[in-house]
């Protein structure tokens, strides 16, 4: 497993660590099951990486535990230097079995040389010992170069066995201009300064850099051979930095069109420097490696460098050194380089060979070839069982939520030790087993200790039954599971119980603090009914997750559909927890058989509302040339239910409309029993799935369902996903295809379903995917940024 948080420092992701470890991640991945997991640290934004990695399966946050036990896995700390995190945050995840081999990627020791300059007090010089234990403690150090190597073996006193040369690469995309006049032209739009046939170097702010060396150098180049040359420097350093450097040429003689310092370049444009330049030079004094030398190398440019530390490795050409303390030095062998042909042929013939030695997939192979040696140290130890709150409503509470909690709680028992927390209104006495105690949330950090357990996982939904289990999750950061992510009418109802008369006051802060600009002037307070507020929330997009997940340490949703909502509702460029997919179980019915009706019945489970579109599953079954009877099961108030029979008649319904009401468990499995097919529409959406929709895989029936969460089901062949825009026409369709076609209610998928997404798989998945998040305080707002 690769732990590549280097990426998420905005300070050097762009710069020569960072570049390393995107393009040996990218390599390493390559080859084919040698990686289990790309790790990244979970206090840390989530970094802009290429789509390539970005997308990679491999890639998750470092609380999450990446293998079976069944592999023995190598942690793999790819930047152990990383001052900005907390040095535990540099460890292995606590998950890992002990005695795990631990190896590290040494780029060098250049702060050892000089702690004054590099470690100027205590604090600093204390975090890098701290980070300098975690390499001497490493079972195999990947030195970049040889002299890093052997700086670790005489300064740290590493056993030379433990250390392996792994060299440096370069990425494909630097190689020879097919067309260099186009390059040179592209330089010239991009960069209007630079006029001329230019020298480059790429530098940065720092005094090992040797920018004034290289400045003191080129001014003594012949001023009648400079006359035709600019000098271009690129690098990323603060505009003090290029001031000094634009103030140091002065005083040496150049004038200011002779050298051009471009700040920060993209990489396309980098490589049109190096395609485009006459010459590279690299006067630095100090490097692990020296990464734009084999760029420069790879992209065809002849190059020159200075004879210090590690860089003459990558040339291996003595004749193209000079010593960086020697300006006359640098001059002499750049003019040679510029007016002796056969002299910069050799420096291309240097580089190209370079080139063809400093590849990141020969940087994967010695890697691979240095850990395939190492193996556990010690006999891992039997695994503790995981400890976990769960935290929500329960039955008799009329939501949904309640019978899943219910439903998952036995599985849970069975793998973790687990203590309940429930929602006023649950039935407590009925969930009290030996296997876990049932308190109120109320005694959540009152008489049980939040930091006792591995994860505390708030079960919420888009209603009134939530409001403890809103309120601790804000106390105690933990997992949110989120069964809607629409949470428009929970925040309304807790914000008016939480704060009374000043309750929008308080909505308004929470809806500034999410969406700012984005939502205008609140008009909705002012209307009289809560399904008009609602209704202004919902056209508005205001879903109000960022509120919990602010504070959560991940969340749980159900879809990739939902997935996407959540990540939807967040601020451009905010700090958002991981989120994790984990599909709705699908129950066992209490039956082995299924006993159809004798002509075709459709069932369309749940509370009756028009936001289920009735209406429309009545006008299907009543276009179709043969008798249907069509059954809605579930609440449904007297005056729509008046109003369904009304639209059965007008359609001219043959067959007859079942409105059974409220229905016991055995009556509404009893109906699932009996159908031939069932549909779940739904006109809005708030991210959730349908229990209904998976209650009619488990009883085998072709199900319809228009829930962008049911996108997920479709792929995997369990339903049949309909568009949003379906009509009574198109599920009309869909009815005679499936109720007169042998093959239509043939879904060939749907055990194979049932069994991966049973309530028992699904608290396996719980736990593989969230014990490991520790329930420690979420990042500040400074940490999120």
């Amino acid at each position: 497993m690769l732990d590549v948080q280097a990426l998420q420092n905005p300070e050097f992701r762009d710069r020569g660590i960072g570049r390393y470890v995107l393009e040996h991640t990218r390599a390493l991945l390559g080859r084919r099951g040698r990686v289990g997991a790309v790790l990244m640290n979970p206090l840390r934004p989530a970094p802009h990486l290429p789509p390539d990695l970005a997308t990679a399966p491999e890639l998750q946050w470092r609380s999450v535990e990446p293998l079976d036990d069944a592999r023995s896995p190598v942690y793999h700390l790819m930047s152990p230097f990383e001052m900005g995190s907390p040095v535990e945050s540099l460890l292995p995840p606590p998950g890992l079995p002990r005695g795990t081999p631990i190896i590290v990627t040494l780029y060098d020791l250049i702060p050892m040389t000089d702690p004054d300059r590099y470690l100027p007090d205590r604090q600093s010089r204390l975090r890098y010992a701290a980070r300098l234990s975690i390499v001497r403690s490493a079972d195999a150090v990947l030195a970049i170069s040889q002299y890093t190597a052997d700086d670790a073996a005489s300064r740290l006193g590493l056993d030379p066995e433990r250390i392996h040369v792994i060299g440096g690469g370069v990425a494909r995309s630097f190689r020879p201009a097919s067309d260099p006049d186009a390059a040179r032209d592209a330089v010239g739009r991009a960069i209007p300064a630079v006029t001329r046939p230019f020298v480059l170097s790429v530098t940065g702010s720092h005094d090992r850099k040797n920018t004034e060396g290289l400045l003191d150098g080129y001014a003594l180049v012949p001023a009648e051979m400079r006359a035709n040359l600019q000098l271009v420097i690129t690098c990323d350093a603060p505009s003090s930095w290029r001031e000094r450097w634009r103030s140091h040429a002065r005083a040496v003689g150049l004038a200011d069109h002779e050298v051009v310092i471009t700040g920060h370049v993209s990489d396309s444009l980098l490589l049109l420097l190096y395609q485009s330049a006459l010459l590279f030079v690299f006067p630095s004094f100090s490097e692990g490696f020296g990464l734009p030398v084999a760029e420069a190398a790879a992209a065809g440019c002849p190059t020159i460098t200075s004879n210090r530390t590690s860089i003459p490795e990558i040339l291996r050409f003595p004749d193209s050194t000079f010593d960086p303390a020697a300006p006359d030095q640098l001059a002499a062998l750049a003019a040679k380089a510029l007016t002796l042909g056969s002299f910069r042929d050799d420096l291309r013939r240097a580089g190209r060979a370079a080139a063809d030695r400093t590849t990141w997939e020969h940087v994967a192979e010695l890697t691979v070839s240095a850990i395939d040696g190492l193996r556990p140290q010690r006999q891992r130890p039997r695994a503790r069982r995981a400890r976990l709150a769960l935290v929500g409503p329960f039955p008799p509470i009329p939501s949904g939520v309640a019978g899943y909690n219910q439903r998952l709680l036995a599985e849970l028992n069975a793998r973790c030790d687990l203590d309940v927390f429930v929602e006023p209104g649950s039935d407590g006495r009925a969930l009290r087993d030996e296997a876990h105690r049932v308190l109120p949330i109320s005694r959540l950090g009152v008489t049980a200790d939040p930091a006792s357990y591995d994860a505390i996982i708030y079960t919420l939904g888009n209603s009134v039954h939530h409001h403890a289990t809103y309120t601790a999750a804000l106390r105690f950061p933990g997992i949110l599971w989120l069964h809607d992510v629409r949470l428009h009418r929970l925040t309304l109802t807790w914000t008016r119980a939480q704060y009374g008369e000043s309750w929008q006051r308080e909505l308004d802060a929470i809806i500034d603090a999410q969406y700012g600009p984005r939502v205008p002037s609140r008009t909705c307070w002012s209307m009289g009914d809560d399904e008009d507020v609602y209704e202004w929330l919902t056209s508005h997009a205001v879903f109000f997750t960022r509120h919990l997940l602010d504070k959560a340490t991940s969340a749980i949703v159900h879809s990739e559909a939902a997935r996407r909502l959540v990540e939807l509702d967040q601020p451009p460029g905010a700090w958002a927890p991981p989120i994790t997919v984990l599909a709705h179980s699908v129950p066992k019915p209490p039956w082995r058989t299924r006993a159809p009706a004798s002509r075709p019945l459709v069932v369309s489970m749940g509370i009756l509302h028009p936001v289920k579109a009735p209406e429309k599953l009545i006008q299907a079954a009543a276009s179709l040339d043969f008798p249907v009877d069509v059954a809605l099961v579930g609440s449904v108030s007297d005056e729509y239910r008046e109003q369904l029979h009304g639209v059965a008649a007008a359609a001219g319904l043959t067959g007859t409309l079942h409105l059974p009401g409220p229905v016991e468990p055995s009556d509404y499995w009893g109906w699932l029993q009996r159908a031939w097919a069932a549909v779940q529409l739904r006109q809005t959406w708030n991210g959730e799935s349908s229990g209904a929709v998976n209650d009619a895989v488990a009883a085998g029936l072709p199900v319809a369902t228009d829930m962008p969460s049911g996108a997920d089901m479709a792929r995997a062949g369990a339903v049949t996903l309909l568009p949003s825009s379906a009509t009574d026409a198109d599920v009309g369709e869909w009815l005679r295809y499936v109720l007169t076609t042998p093959a239509g209610n043939a879904f060939t998928n749907q055990d194979a379903y049932a069994e991966a997404h049973s309530t028992a798989a699904l608290a396996a998945s719980v736990l593989e995917a969230v014990v490991r998040t520790a329930s420690k305080p979420a990042p500040s707002s400074t940490t999120r940024r």
